[in-house]
C-alpha cells in the first residue's frame, strides 16, 4: 500500500511543473505589456502650432453684410442683439447702397411694425407699433429731434428700436426710437464716388473718402448734392450736405471722434390728393378715398407758396477711453443750430361734387439751439 501511494505521488508532479510553468508564462506576458504600455505612456509627440485668430465684433465698426450682430443703441453696452431684450432692427450699409435708400421713410419700409406717414411734406413722421412721431430720432444716440427731412449720405447704419426706450434715451414715445449711426474715419482707406440721373429731373451726386494720416490720426469726407424734379406740377427738392470727420488715438486706449456738418434742404411741401366728397352737401367723405383725377400732376393748394427751408450746422466730439481692470467711460457732446422755415397752401376740405375744394394756409419758423452732454 505504501509503495503503490508512492508510486501516486510521483505520476502528479509532471502537472505541478506544467503548472508552474504555466504561471511562468503569464507573469512574463504581463510583464511584457505591462512594460510596453508604460513606455508608450511617457513617448512625446511634438504637433506644429496652430495660431487661430479673429478680430472682435465692435459695437461701433461697420456692419458687415445685411446681418448685424449687435447695436450700440438700446443697452449702451457690447451686447450681441440675441442678447438684447428688445425688438431691435438694424438697417446696414450693404443694404442702405443696394437698395439705393436715402432716407428714413424708405429705409423704414423694410422694417416690421414701422411705416413713415406724410409728415405735412416738411418732416420725416414716422409710426411705430401705432404710435405716431416726429421726434423719436437720434444720431449717435443724441437726440435728434428738429422736425427736418434727414439724408443717409453720412450714415453708416440705421437701428430701429421698437418699444419704449426711457431707459436708453430718457423721456420719449412708446412706440419706438429710430438712431441713426453715422460713418467715422478709420485706418482703411475708403473712396466711392455715385451719380444718378433719373425720372421727373432726378440728379443726385454723393461722395465718401478717407484714409489716415498716420498710425494716431485718420479723416473721412461724406458729401450729398440733389437737383430733382417731382411728378407733381410745381415740386421740386435741392439740397446739399458735407460731413467731415477726423479720429485721432493717442494711445490704444483712446480714441476721440470730432465731426460737424453742414446740411441745406430746399422743397416744395406736397401735402397729396384730397378725398371727394360722398354726395352734394354732405361732409362725409367716401373713407379717406383720393379724390379720383386724370392727371395725377394736379397739385391741389399752390405750389409757388409752399416753400420749405431748412439749414443745419452742428458739431459732435466723441471721447472714449478703456481702462485696464475692462471698464470704459464714453462722453458724447452736440452742439446744433436748426433754422427752418415753411409754408403750406393746401387743401383744407374735400373736393365737392361740383369740382370745387377749399384751401387752407399756414407758416412757421423755428430757430434751436441744441446743446446735449451725456
Amino acid at each position: 500500500m505504501a509503495h503503490t501511494a508512492s508510486k501516486n505521488r510521483h505520476q502528479r508532479k509532471p502537472k505541478i511543473a506544467n503548472l508552474k510553468l504555466a504561471i511562468h508564462s503569464a507573469l512574463t506576458s504581463v510583464i511584457f505589456f505591462t512594460g510596453t504600455a508604460a513606455f508608450a505612456e511617457t513617448s512625446e509627440v511634438n504637433l506644429p502650432q496652430v495660431d487661430v485668430t479673429a478680430s472682435r465684433i465692435s459695437d461701433t465698426q461697420p456692419v458687415k453684410g445685411y446681418n448685424a450682430k449687435k447695436s450700440v443703441s438700446s443697452t449702451r453696452t457690447d451686447t450681441e442683439l440675441r442678447d438684447t431684450p428688445q425688438a431691435i432692427t438694424v438697417i446696414p450699409q450693404d443694404l442702405i447702397k443696394d437698395q439705393s435708400i436715402q432716407s428714413i421713410s424708405q429705409a423704414v419700409q423694410y422694417v416690421p411694425g414701422v411705416q413713415s406717414a406724410q409728415g405735412e411734406g416738411n418732416r420725416d413722421q414716422i409710426i411705430l407699433r401705432g404710435n405716431n412721431t416726429t421726434g423719436d430720432f437720434f444720431l449717435d444716440g443724441l437726440r435728434d429731434d428738429v422736425q427736418t427731412y434727414r439724408d443717409l449720405y453720412n450714415t453708416d447704419r440705421l437701428e430701429v428700436l421698437k418699444g419704449p426706450n426711457g431707459m436708453a434715451f430718457g423721456r420719449g414715445g412708446a412706440g419706438g426710437a429710430i438712431n441713426r449711426v453715422t460713418k467715422q474715419a478709420g485706418w482703411d482707406p475708403v473712396g466711392e464716388f455715385i451719380a444718378s440721373y433719373g425720372a421727373y429731373d432726378y440728379k443726385r451726386v454723393s461722395g465718401d473718402y478717407g484714409q489716415a494720416l498716420n498710425d494716431e490720426i485718420a479723416f473721412r469726407i461724406n458729401a450729398v448734392y440733389e437737383d430733382s424734379g417731382s411728378y407733381r406740377d410745381g415740386v421740386d427738392i435741392e439740397r446739399f450736405g458735407i460731413t467731415p470727420t477726423v479720429t485721432i488715438k493717442p494711445s490704444d486706449k483712446t480714441k476721440i471722434v470730432l465731426s460737424t456738418e453742414y446740411f441745406k434742404d430746399k422743397r416744395i411741401a406736397d401735402r397729396g390728393v384730397p378725398s371727394q366728397t360722398s354726395r352734394a352737401g354732405a361732409t362725409a367723405n367716401l373713407g379717406n378715398r383720393p379724390f379720383r383725377i386724370g392727371d395725377y400732376d394736379q397739385f391741389f393748394g399752390n405750389a409757388r407758396l409752399s416753400p420749405t427751408e431748412t439749414e443745419t450746422v452742428a458739431f459732435n466730439a466723441v471721447i472714449e477711453h478703456a481702462f485696464d481692470n475692462g471698464i470704459g467711460v464714453k462722453n458724447s457732446t452736440r452742439y446744433a443750430n436748426y433754422d427752418k422755415f415753411y409754408q403750406n397752401v393746401f387743401a383744407n376740405g374735400a373736393v365737392t361734387l361740383a369740382g370745387t375744394v377749399q384751401l387752407g394756409a399756414y407758416l412757421d419758423e423755428t430757430e434751436r439751439e441744441n446743446l446735449i452732454n451725456q
